[in-house]
């Protein structure tokens, strides 16, 4: 079920997007949490191939990466252009050494007890960029 939820204004000094899923988080009734940018379409079974991977042990999160398509104009060539040849590049082959020190925030899924508790951090509302904040939190959390 989609529900549109009207916001106040985002306070000063607070990321608008984690304000957005801290008021979302108050609303949320399922025991996963996925957030999804609203100019973001899943594949089929999307959902259901990122919520597998939550059983696994030490798993605490899983994002997608993000594939743009091409409309048949200059701007949204020049953006499916960067961003399908640098995804991959950008999350993928660094993880051969280490796990993960980032996430894509364009589409990800949690369980929502963690996601409760990285939230109760004071700084979270304020990090300019909300999906290196929630990655970060989660590895603090195990």
């Amino acid at each position: 079920t989609v529900r549109l939820v009207p916001m106040p204004p985002c306070p000063d000094g607070v990321n608008p997007k984690t304000f957005k899923l801290l008021h979302g988080l108050t609303l949320a009734s399922h025991p996963l949490v996925a957030v999804l940018d609203d100019d973001t379409v899943l594949p089929p079974h999307g959902l259901t191939t990122a919520i597998s991977y939550l059983d696994q042990a030490g798993v605490g999160l899983a994002f997608g990466l993000p594939y743009y398509v091409y409309f048949g104009n200059f701007w949204s060539g020049l953006v499916s252009c960067f961003v399908n040849s640098q995804s991959l590049l950008m999350y993928i082959p660094y993880t051969f050494f280490s796990a993960p020190v980032t996430l894509n925030g364009m589409f990800y899924v949690l369980k929502k007890t963690l996601f409760q508790t990285i939230a109760q951090n004071p700084d979270f509302q304020h990090q300019l960029t909300d999906d290196y904040a929630v990655a970060q939190l989660v590895r603090q959390h195990g």
